[in-house]
């Protein structure tokens, strides 16, 4: 099964005034209502090829000033550490977090791409209301399109109180050798009514499809994965269910060439395999220049990755100690 990929616009054009739609347009709008829900429905997730251009313009902007600040040193991110939970920077187990929120003042003053991230958030925030409303409109549900509108804040709501959004904007840089315990690429749910993901890699997010299968949703420029959360199938009484995700990553199996050894990794598809090397042989107390590890016939470079070498889910590596190959 495929994640569905949905060609989209933001604009509610029945709300123009006028009433001159050819029956074409009526049926196509209709057809992509009904298919944003379907694909909610099979797996929780659903892409959406974005063509609203301020909203692509805002998603690449808050990416860019993401990346430039996870690029500076650590001294000057841990400045943005904030004790209030969706704010400032964090560093977890296995990742890199910056979390964001309109009206949040802690981070007003030193944070650099505040007005990208401020923008990105807006945007985005539009985007989360208008899926709602065309979920309303599909043919399954028939409700008012402001139906599920109650599960977001009031859009004025940050200004008009003075206090952060409820809404909160989370960037997130991944280790590039995760050990096998990181909880950061642990599968998970997330709790509110939608959770909406941008990526400039092509595969950054996967999601359990039917059966448990993991299944890859394609990100990258141009896209938005939508993912179906706890309220929003608390208010749809399970019509639509949660679904449960993780960043991209293999399950890796190295085994002890002459012995029973048998070391299980978990790492990123485009991560260099270098640390699930120095990972075997510090578990397994050797010296990681005597071993040579060998997958399909041919030694492993520490600078491949598992995606150039096509490994999937299980595959099997194995390891050998240098002396055993003639003192190489």
């Amino acid at each position: 099964m495929a994640i569905r990929v949905l060609r989209y616009d933001a604009p509610d054009f029945l709300s123009s005034g006028s009433c001159a739609f050819s029956d074409e347009t009526i049926n196509a709008y209709r057809r992509n209502c009904s298919e944003l829900w379907d694909g909610l429905n099979e797996v929780g997730c659903v892409v959406l090829e974005v063509r609203d251009g301020d909203i692509l313009f805002a998603a690449t902007n808050a990416l860019g000033a993401s990346s430039r600040f996870f690029d500076k040193n650590q001294f000057d991110k841990q400045q943005l550490s904030c004790g209030i939970p969706s704010e400032g920077y964090a560093r977890r187990s296995g990742k890199e977090l910056l979390a964001f929120r309109l009206g949040a003042p802690q981070l007003a003053a030193s944070l650099e791409g505040k007005p990208q991230l401020e923008a990105a958030c807006a945007c985005l925030d539009r985007l989360g209301r208008a899926v709602l409303r065309d979920l309303c409109r599909s043919t399954a549900l028939g409700l008012h399109p402001a139906g599920l509108g109650g599960l977001l804040e009031d859009e004025g709501g940050p200004l008009l109180r003075g206090q952060p959004s409820a809404s909160a904007l989370r960037a997130s840089k991944y280790e590039a050798g995760p050990s096998p315990s990181a909880l950061a690429f642990a599968p998970h749910h997330d709790r509110g009514a939608l959770t909406l993901v941008a990526s400039t890699q092509a595969q950054g997010l996967q999601v359990a499809g039917p059966g448990g299968a993991w299944l890859d949703v394609p990100l990258g420029p141009g896209r938005v994965a939508v993912l179906c959360r706890y309220s929003l199938s608390y208010a749809l009484g399970g019509l639509l269910r949660p679904v449960l995700h993780r960043p991209p990553t293999l399950c890796i199996h190295l085994l002890d060439g002459p012995g029973p050894r048998c070391l299980e990794v978990r790492l990123q598809r485009t991560a260099a395999l270098g640390t699930a090397m120095e990972s075997c042989a510090r578990m397994w107390h050797l010296r990681l220049e005597d071993l040579v590890f060998v997958y399909r016939g041919r030694c492993l470079s520490d600078r491949e990755t598992a995606e150039q070498l096509g490994m999937r889910e299980r595959d099997r590596v194995h390891v050998h100690a240098r002396r055993a190959h003639g003192g190489r």
